[in-house]
């Protein structure tokens, strides 16, 4: 048995897992995978040139077809978490201003800013947050 190579499909296993760990996105454990596979190969005898074959061709097939499949089976079942500048939108609150064009207003206490490209908003009218542009929310007058 070749340690060298032996060394070396353990470094690209745990490595493969380590930079999973970090990223958080699968795609490095096909090569994790390919390298068990490799060891198994060479522990079968197949030679070194055989073992980085089929370790380039298995990573490239599991990449190629098992990691989409993995990564929409991800987006499918993990819900997705609201920013807080997201949690507002559609929200209806109560101008303590007029608000014409931009206008920095406090909504729950925190103070933002928001664009109107609507009618103006008067002093006491009801608006509506209706999207996030950029730092600033669209704002329009609730009817």
């Amino acid at each position: 048995m070749d340690w060298t190579m032996m060394t070396v499909w353990i470094v690209i296993a745990v490595a493969g897992i380590a930079l999973d760990v970090l990223s958080s996105n699968f795609f490095f454990i096909w090569f994790t995978l390919s390298a068990i596979v490799a060891i198994i190969a060479m522990l079968f005898g197949l030679s070194t040139a055989a073992q980085i074959i089929l370790f380039i061709i298995l990573s490239t097939v599991l990449i190629a077809v098992a990691y989409p499949l993995v990564k929409d089976a991800i987006k499918k079942t993990v819900k997705v978490t609201k920013t807080q500048e997201q949690e507002y939108i559609g929200r209806v609150y109560v101008a303590e201003k007029d608000i014409e064009t931009k206008e920095t207003v406090k909504i729950e206490g925190i103070y933002w800013t928001v664009l109107n490209e609507g009618e103006v908003i008067k002093q006491g009218d009801k608006f509506k947050i209706l999207e996030l542009r950029g730092t600033k929310f669209l704002v329009a007058i609730e009817k």
